[in-house]
């Protein structure tokens, strides 16, 4: 099983809920929806500012997530992670 062993010990250890869903089913996770959503609107957008073809998507989508990445978070004291 995916988290068994010391992954649960570590979940325990640092306070972290464990919620399972069926496999390749993000629309059950409804913060991942929200997550995959942002993205997808976010490497567009480059792609479509730049003028970019839509074969570049992946290089859209990992310069979107590097930004959001370090961008400031309030739940994180308004650092960035």
């Amino acid at each position: 099983r995916e988290f068994d062993g010391e992954f649960r010990r570590l979940a325990r250890e640092f306070n972290c809920k464990l919620r399972r869903s069926s496999p390749y089913t993000p629309a059950q996770n409804g913060l991942a929806e929200v997550h995959n959503r942002l993205v997808e609107q976010g490497y567009r957008c480059i792609l479509d500012t730049c003028g970019f073809a839509d074969e570049f998507w992946s290089y859209a989508a990992k310069a979107f997530v590097y930004g959001l990445n370090r961008s400031p978070r309030r739940v994180l004291g308004g650092v960035s992670s």
